[in-house]
């Protein structure tokens, strides 16, 4: 593998077609998904127990099918200490929603922490939320006009 230089076409296209998941360490299984589907609305896509025993829970957005984050339980001590910082203080993952405000204000009455509320930008209303384990998720209302 070779890193792209500034120099390179700017036109490259990837060989990649479609982005499917992304995973995310968590402590549990079923605290997991009891935040996921049941406080911020994603949908099972899969749960059932792989060949070698281990649990495959993928969540995502009704419309989105095939995407979506693959929970995945830590097990070894390394695993077990990135739980909630996988990304560092950077959003693990962001959503983009019609209108940010209400978006973040019917996810605080279910009880997700506001890490920083929606803030107006240039071209977007940007607001940080966390899970259950701390990580950041960004709420992005792009603005049209």
């Amino acid at each position: 593998m070779r890193a792209r230089k500034d120099s390179d076409d700017a036109t490259m296209t990837s060989p990649l077609s479609t982005l499917a998941r992304a995973t995310l360490l968590v402590r549990d299984y079923d605290e997991a998904l009891a935040f996921y589907r049941d406080v911020l609305g994603l949908q099972v896509v899969t749960d059932l127990v792989g060949p070698s025993g281990e649990r495959m829970l993928h969540v995502g957005l009704a419309n989105q099918t095939g995407v979506g984050l693959w929970l995945l339980k830590a097990t070894t001590a390394a695993d077990q200490a990135l739980v909630g910082k996988q990304t560092g203080t950077h959003p693990m993952v962001l959503f983009y929603v019609a209108d940010c405000r209400a978006a973040v204000a019917a996810l605080a009455e279910r009880g997700v922490k506001i890490v920083e509320p929606p803030t107006d930008r240039p071209r977007a209303v940007i607001a940080q939320l966390a899970d259950l384990y701390g990580n950041r998720i960004a709420v992005v209302q792009i603005l049209t006009s």
